[in-house]
């Protein structure tokens, strides 16, 4: 019923032609279908794909995200957006510490989480067991104490997780 949902709103006439407008000329669909009418439609698309964020889709938390921005989100992804440099050339170089976050049920596969700590030099890899991409909304407790403890230069709560392979227990795209 959820998919049957996303792909009804995604299907709705004026929807679908904005995001096709995008992907050619992004003035000519904001002339269209303008920030309010497709923000709403945005945040209406987003909440019905909401459960496949968490790790328990049957329950996902209380509280719905809104004002993501169709337009913002569609743009710099679209067919009409220039090709994105490429910053891991650059990222090399970052010193910073780092902190890269992962849920056990993560729709993004592990490889491009590897990605992101192999190409910072000094990041730590925080591996979230029982939680999916919206760490900070299905374990908030463990999430801000992890973050805290980053920011705070002190140990981090949950051991970072040196494997490049995936853990047993992760159940997310591979």
């Amino acid at each position: 019923q959820q998919r049957w949902q996303v792909i009804e709103d995604m299907l709705s006439l004026r929807g679908f032609l904005a995001y096709e407008l995008v992907q050619v000329n992004p003035r000519a669909a904001h002339a269209f279908a303008g920030d309010r009418e497709m923000d709403a439609h945005f945040d209406r698309m987003f909440a019905h794909a909401a459960p496949g964020l968490f790790c328990n889709v049957n329950a996902p938390p209380e509280g719905a995200v809104s004002g993501l921005g169709f337009y913002a989100n569609g743009v710099p992804q679209s067919a009409s957006a220039p090709p994105p440099v490429d910053p891991r050339p650059v990222l090399r170089t970052v010193r910073t510490p780092a902190l890269v976050l992962k849920g056990s049920c993560d729709y993004l596969p592990w490889q491009m989480t590897m990605e992101y700590r192999n190409t910072l030099p000094n990041a730590r890899l925080v591996y979230v067991s029982g939680a999916g991409h919206q760490i900070y909304q299905e374990q908030p407790e463990s999430y801000l104490r992890t973050v805290l403890a980053f920011l705070q230069d002190k140990p981090l709560p949950i051991q970072p997780y040196a494997g490049q392979e995936p853990p047993p227990d992760y159940t997310g795209v591979r």
